[in-house]
């Protein structure tokens, strides 16, 4: 499509050559109408000797040959006149056909920039939005890396805690173990006393 300064240019362009054009008309019709006017003041005046019969036969076929060649003029400026004014009714369709054909664009213009203009709004919304989420996420990490710490703690406590009652609960079970040896020991020697 051609851009809305070349529509211009072109339509500025038609304009002009439809004024030349009808200028050139005007001025073509104005001659029309002298040779018009001067083939009917041809005819009176030929009249007018006929009738007074002051016209002889070379001068009437001179003025006859006179008024032919004015017609023929005048047929042929008539006929230029009809060509140039369907090359203005051309022209000006061909220039109301520009015209709409670039309100068209206008609008088409008009409504796509629109569009832009709320595309770009929604995309800078989206940016804002994914902003808010990228702060959102960081701060869910570090909240799960606070956490993970807690909890590696927690786990590193609980093992202290899951070695040092199974230290004593094999402390317990030696010091029980010993007691039973030394009342086994003790039991023997009462044993052996006795006997």
């Amino acid at each position: 499509l051609p851009s809305r300064k070349e529509l211009e240019v072109e339509c500025e362009q038609l304009r002009r050559l439809t004024e030349q054009v009808e200028a050139t008309t005007r001025s073509e019709l104005a001659v029309v109408l002298e040779l018009e006017a001067e083939v009917t003041a041809r005819r009176e005046a030929l009249n007018e000797k006929r009738a007074d019969g002051t016209l002889g036969k070379h001068g009437a076929s001179d003025d006859e040959e006179a008024v032919r060649s004015l017609q023929l003029k005048l047929r042929l400026q008539q006929q230029d006149l009809v060509s140039q004014e369907a090359t203005i009714r051309a022209q000006k369709a061909e220039t109301q056909a520009l015209l709409d054909s670039r309100s068209r664009e206008e609008a088409e213009a008009e409504t796509l920039s629109r569009e832009a203009r709320d595309i770009t709004m929604e995309l800078r919304s989206c940016r804002r939005t994914c902003g808010s989420l990228e702060s959102e996420i960081a701060s869910e990490e570090a909240r799960a890396a606070a956490l993970r710490e807690a909890f590696e703690g927690r786990r590193a406590r609980f093992a202290t805690a899951e070695t040092a009652a199974r230290n004593a609960e094999l402390s317990t079970m030696r010091a029980t173990r010993r007691r039973t040896a030394a009342e086994v020991a003790a039991r023997r020697e009462a044993e052996a006393v006795e006997e």
